[in-house]
């Protein structure tokens, strides 16, 4: 986990970039779901690692 922004900050990051994945995610055809899925977690994991 990140430590070089507030807390508060990382936590408004992750649920911004989950609701904006979720809204993507409803667009995609279900044939496209688990590359989908696997694209967004990897993106969510690489905004919060450390640096």
């Amino acid at each position: 986990m990140r430590t070089d922004l507030a807390a508060d900050l990382i936590i408004a990051l992750a649920m911004g970039m989950g609701q904006a994945m979720d809204s993507w995610l409803i667009t995609r055809p279900p044939a496209d779901l688990d590359s989908a899925i696997a694209t967004l977690m990897s993106t969510m994991r690489r905004a919060l690692s450390p640096l």
